[in-house]
């Protein structure tokens, strides 16, 4: 698990939070969630407390039961531009965290600009996602487990999962009102926040990402393809 995850404090109710959630969700006749509900005002609450990103952002046990809960049951339920903000928290901080590790390793395959570029343009793909991608279960079980050892195979990793495209809007629970109206203040801090991570122009990154032949994470001179993430937006 990522550092910003399991620095998440955790009651001994967060088990029974994640069991309460799963077994709603089983209840198709069930109108009313309560559990699911009070989750998502949750992650709102939290979101609006993170005015900028940097290291001193904090996710509480509602964000993190919500990405324990897209991960186990791969499920399409919540609010797609909230899930967005928490995935956009999660993988800001996951980036970092691994980078700073190999600086300090003294192995490490980007300097700092091209590592904050790389990032940058990853970051701003996500942000223009309308809807969840395909793989979003994936998407959000790789900061859960966190099995990479440096950068480069989890930016390989990141593009890998997010290059298939996205789910059709039916496939989605519509925001309700309530939600939308909520998230008001959770949304200002996400245009804030667009302001240091999203590029003006369209994002290009190395094609070598996308290499599905890709293991060892090594980088080779000869190789300079770029490309489009148009296909993504």
């Amino acid at each position: 698990m990522s550092a910003l995850l399991a620095s998440v404090e955790r009651d001994d109710g967060h088990e029974e939070l994640l069991t309460s959630l799963a077994k709603e969700f089983k209840e198709l006749d069930s109108a009313d969630k309560p559990v699911y509900k009070r989750v998502v005002m949750g992650v709102i609450a939290n979101m609006e407390k993170i005015e900028a990103l940097d290291a001193s952002d904090k996710l509480d046990s509602n964000s993190l039961a919500m990405l324990q809960d897209i991960a186990g049951y791969g499920r399409f339920s919540y609010p797609w531009k909230l899930t967005k903000m928490v995935l956009i928290v999660t993988w800001n901080h996951l980036f970092d965290e691994l980078y700073e590790k190999e600086t300090v390793n003294g192995a490490y395959c980007y300097d700092e600009q091209q590592y904050h570029d790389e990032k940058r343009k990853l970051l701003t793909t996500l942000s223009r996602l309308e809807q969840p991608p395909i793989t979003l279960q994936r998407f959000t079980e790789i900061p859960l487990k966190q099995p990479y050892k440096n950068v480069w195979k989890l930016f390989h990793a990141y593009c890998k999962v997010l290059t298939v495209g996205t789910v059709p809007e039916d496939c989605t629970l519509p925001c309700s009102e309530e939600f939308s109206e909520a998230m008001q203040k959770a949304l200002e801090n996400y245009s804030v926040w667009e302001q240091d991570i999203v590029l003006n122009e369209e994002p290009v990154w190395d094609d070598r990402l996308c290499n599905e032949d890709l293991e060892d994470g090594s980088v080779g001179e000869e190789d300079s393809g770029k490309r489009s993430l148009d296909l993504l937006i």
